[in-house]
């Protein structure tokens, strides 16, 4: 009996072919002259430093109580941890010295969600902590959108100037970005290649550098600086018609507001009239009770007539 054995990570068995791969999305290596002219970009030639940290040792951080911090082997490779124990940063490879960073929320493994993730062909993403997507990066342009969904900032890594045929690298508009996953993982953005995730909590702190290194594998499908967003001119007329309808609203409720002032003063000032018309109203009514003195001349007027009767 014959016993065949077999293991998936096992490089081995991917170079006898046992173990399949999929296509990496773009060529590692390609020719000018090729006729396969989908892809734009293609990662970069590895270079001796690159080729260099396989030879680095082991690498282990821990925490105060001991526990894991972070494990990274020699090929660049690894994981990070937070300090309850969730993994924080998982780093795979996809391809000799091309690695694919993980963010998570410091949850449980079955309940963890992606914070973000870059892999090494200018592809990558960040979420809110609440899932929602916050930063698109592709290896033509990036993305940054707001809490509630509406873009922020858009850009291209790579355009033709003008027309001539020789690529141009942008960085981020105005500055670098720079935002916070969570408390212990932060994301800054410079360029194309310099994108680092930042890890710090506890005395312990890692900065990878996850930015992608490619080259311009075919010019003529270079987006141009003159060329617009189909939806851009959409977008304006939208705006310009919200605006409008804005400062209309914006226009009928100060009239309003005044109209509701005018007559609120109207009224103060007819209710001040009629106060000052009582007050300044004909003479007091005589009183139901007559005069004291008119009582007494009544009253002697009465004994007089009454003495005079008696008398007769």
């Amino acid at each position: 009996m014959r016993t065949l054995t077999y293991q998936l990570s096992n490089l081995k068995f991917v170079e006898e072919g046992w173990t399949l791969q999929r296509p990496p999305d773009f060529e590692i290596s390609s020719d000018d002259d090729s006729e396969d002219g989908e892809h734009i970009l293609v990662p970069r030639d590895l270079s001796s430093s690159i080729l260099k940290r396989y030879e680095r040792p082991l690498i282990q951080r821990f925490y105060k109580d001991g526990s894991k911090a972070a494990i990274l082997f020699p090929n660049g490779t690894g994981c990070v941890y937070y300090p309850s124990g969730n993994l924080a940063i998982s780093i795979s490879e996809v391809a000799r010295a091309m690695l694919l960073y993980t963010a998570f929320t410091d949850e449980p493994t079955l309940s963890a969600k992606q914070l973000a993730q870059f892999d090494p062909f200018g592809n990558g993403y960040c979420n809110f902590t609440n899932g929602d997507l916050r930063l698109q990066l592709t290896a033509l342009e990036g993305v940054e959108l707001n809490f509630d969904g509406g873009r922020r900032r858009r850009w291209n890594w790579w355009t033709k100037v003008n027309t001539s045929f020789e690529p141009h690298v942008h960085a981020p508009p105005f500055q670098p970005i720079l935002f916070h996953l969570n408390n212990e993982i932060v994301i800054k953005i410079c360029s194309q290649e310099k994108i680092y995730m930042k890890f710090s909590t506890e005395l312990v702190e890692l900065k990878f550098k996850v930015g992608a290194r490619l080259k311009v594998n075919n010019v003529n499908n270079l987006p141009s600086t003159q060329k617009n967003d189909p939806y851009e001119n959409l977008l304006k007329k939208k705006n310009i018609i919200i605006t409008r309808l804005l400062k209309n609203i914006q226009n009928e409720a100060q009239q309003y507001i005044k109209s509701q002032e005018q007559m609120r003063i109207s009224q103060e000032t007819t209710l001040i009239n009629l106060e000052q018309q009582k007050r300044t109203k004909q003479p007091i009514k005589q009183s139901l009770f007559p005069p004291i003195r008119q009582n007494e001349e009544k009253i002697q007027n009465n004994r007089k007539i009454y003495r005079s009767v008696i008398v007769t």
